[in-house]
Formats: C-alpha cells, sequence, structure tokens
C-alpha cells in the first residue's frame, strides 16, 4: 500500500512540479502556457488528497474480502472434518 501511496503522489504532483521548474528556468516561455492549463495542474496536483482515501479504501476492501474468503474456506474444513469423524464412528 505505501508504493501505492508513493506512485499516487508522484503521478499528481510531477506535471505540477515540472511546471513550475520550467517557469523558473525558462520564465518567458512559461508565460505563454495557458493560464487554464496551469491551473489544472495545480488542481491535478491537489487531487492527491482525495486520491489517499481512495487508495486505502481499495486495500481495506481487498483485505476485507480476503479475510471472509479465508473464514469460509476454514469453516468448510472444519464441516468436513465433522462428517468425516462420524462416519468413521
Amino acid at each position: 500500500m505505501t508504493i501505492t501511496i508513493v506512485i499516487v503522489f508522484v503521478v499528481c504532483w510531477t506535471p505540477y512540479h515540472i511546471m513550475c521548474f520550467w517557469y523558473f528556468m525558462d520564465r518567458e516561455n512559461a508565460q505563454n502556457v495557458d493560464q487554464r492549463l496551469q491551473k489544472l495542474l495545480y488542481l491535478f496536483a491537489c487531487t492527491n488528497s482525495c486520491m489517499n482515501p481512495i487508495v486505502y479504501g481499495i486495500y481495506n476492501i481487498r483485505r476485507k474480502r480476503d479475510r471472509v474468503i479465508v473464514n469460509q474456506l476454514s469453516s468448510l474444513s472444519k464441516r468436513s472434518e465433522g462428517s468425516t469423524r462420524k462416519s468413521i464412528s
């Protein structure tokens, strides 16, 4: 999960930081970039805060589903052990 959180952070913030670095290095050309695109890059960076709960939720749902499957399998094996013991007796 940690790796996923870091990847989401990098994907969300990298375009914005590239634009800021470009502005720092070559202000004249960077200012020619459409203002709507610059605002979109900033909004995309801010979506990182919205993506974290989604990532946490995906991992917790998967873990819960796996736990349910394990519980079902263990209950099935206990039932089959019980029926085997009854048939032996």
